[in-house]
């Protein structure tokens, strides 16, 4: 019996522990610029793109999270549906939202840290083209990944530079292609918070 409560006594602890760990968020800013690819990226050219970021890290390598971002694109190829070789200003417009995953290669306080990034997420593109009068939106289905590095900074606050690659999947008979992609490349800000620690 004594060694059973020894046992448990350890479980306990062990598990009290992992838990007080486990209660670290990390929020954030990023911001840099997007770049159409394929289908999309003939008729708008490179655009802004920023969002805001929270993650729950589990452990100091591994964590899950919400992401909001917005890409803006504008451009000046878009066919007109009617005339050959006419083409017209187009801005297109896509606000992002989903989870993701994370996974720090390392992490040391003040030390530079790779990670990669993986989520799913819902996209809202809107197109306008004011000639034409078209200004639609619709809301489809993706998947994004990307590969970063932060640089350190203190206790509170890390900063650091990341690529992503987003993939969304589109209706062929009523949009212009299958699907649409496009990679960013951002700087990023994270503010760190700890949870109650048992240390």
């Amino acid at each position: 019996m004594r060694k059973l409560g020894v046992v448990s006594s350890v479980l306990i602890a062990a598990f009290t522990a992992s838990l007080a760990h486990a209660s670290t968020w990390e929020f954030g800013l990023k911001a840099g610029a997007a770049f159409p690819m394929g289908d999309l990226g003939d008729f708008v050219s490179t655009g802004f793109s920023g969002g805001v970021f929270a993650d729950y890290m589990m452990s100091p390598q591994m964590g899950f999270g919400a992401d909001i971002a917005g890409d803006f694109f504008s451009g000046s190829d878009f066919p007109d549906p009617v005339l050959v070789g006419v083409s017209h200003d187009v801005k297109f417009d896509v606000l992002q939202y989903g989870v993701h995953g994370i996974y720090n290669f390392s992490y040391e306080s003040g030390k530079m840290s790779p990670f990669i990034l993986y989520g799913l997420a819902m996209y809202n593109g809107k197109t306008k083209v004011d000639d034409l009068n078209i200004d639609d939106s619709s809301t489809k289905f993706g998947l994004n990944g990307g590969l970063g590095v932060n640089f350190g900074g203190s206790e509170t606050m890390k900063f650091g530079v990341e690529g992503e690659y987003h993939y969304i999947f589109l209706d062929k008979e009523k949009d212009f292609s299958s699907s649409a992609s496009y990679i960013r490349v951002l700087a990023r800000l994270t503010f760190l918070t700890a949870g109650t620690t048992t240390h």
